[in-house]
């Protein structure tokens, strides 16, 4: 499975060339290193890599190394294979569902409250560890979810909007039914962060009150990443944000994903894996800080 890994230029440089490198840029569409005749392509979006390397000039001024490379992926040979199988299929209507057929949501579980937003107030919260701290337990908050069905709307708990005002964004991969699911962290240290899944949900359709918020936290997405609305980017969960993640801020409203906390399907990589079920589902802002 072909994956990109980002790697920050400045945390490869001090390891490779000195703590007095840096990167020039050359004109709009190279990048050199300041002590080396190295000569990158710059690109300005996240799926433009075409050669071995290169590097990512992000909106907001930083720049990343672009590498391609592959990696299989490993399965838990202590999930038993019932597990292993619902998990697979959660979230796909269809065996001939594929990402990025269109950017209408076509999945089925919960699709009501996935393409809604809340009408709870806004709340604001810090960091993660201060939201995650106000969360039903996942078995109690299950309990109360009688479906998974398509109907299925948000019960009292869910109805909450929240806003972080601080955390990273450590990878993020495209999903079947259109969704993007974003892992973010409450710190930038890979090694110390808490994990939580939200998502940037596939739109309802044009008619829908609720269009226009997801339609726009998509566009601020797909804009920060240099990428057309529309694309079809990250395929697989990518390492390249592993040691310098992105802060944002961000708003959506609480759901709570019954179908994978009964599957136990894991969300996100292996790296980088919350421990709840909890998500905000859909984000209706995205803020790159």
């Amino acid at each position: 499975m072909k994956i990109i890994y980002l790697v920050p230029f400045l945390y490869l440089l001090i390891i490779s060339c000195g703590s007095n490198t840096q990167l020039d840029s050359t004109s709009n569409d190279t990048a050199r290193v300041d002590n080396d005749d190295t000569i990158l392509d710059t690109i300005s979006s996240w799926s433009g890599l075409n050669s071995d390397s290169a590097v990512f000039k992000a909106p907001n001024g930083q720049y990343y190394m672009v590498y391609a490379d592959y990696e299989e992926e490993i399965v838990d040979i202590n999930v038993s294979l019932e597990v292993i199988s619902k998990s697979i299929n959660v979230g796909n209507s269809t065996s001939e569902n594929k990402a990025c057929d269109n950017a209408i949501f076509d999945g089925k579980d919960r699709k009501v409250a996935k393409i809604s937003v809340s009408s709870g107030k806004m709340e604001s919260f810090g960091d993660l560890d201060e939201l995650l701290s106000t969360l039903l337990d996942d078995e109690i908050i299950s309990n109360k979810i009688t479906s998974s069905g398509e109907n299925s709307n948000r019960v009292k708990e869910e109805k909450r909007n929240v806003r972080i005002e601080l955390v990273w964004l450590y990878t993020f991969k495209v999903q079947s039914d259109e969704d993007y699911h974003l892992i973010i962290g409450s710190t930038d240290d890979v090694t110390t962060a808490n994990f939580f899944n939200i998502e940037i949900s596939g739109l309802p359709e044009e008619g829908s009150t609720h269009y226009n918020a997801l339609y726009a936290a998509r566009k601020m997405f797909f804009d920060f990443f240099g990428e057309e609305m529309g694309a079809c980017f990250a395929k697989s969960y990518s390492k390249s944000l592993m040691y310098k993640p992105i802060p944002i801020e961000v708003e959506g409203s609480l759901f709570f994903d019954k179908l994978h906390y009964e599957a136990r399907g894991p969300i996100g990589p292996a790296w980088a894996r919350g421990d709840t079920y909890w998500e905000i589902h859909p984000v209706t802002s995205i803020k790159f800080l």
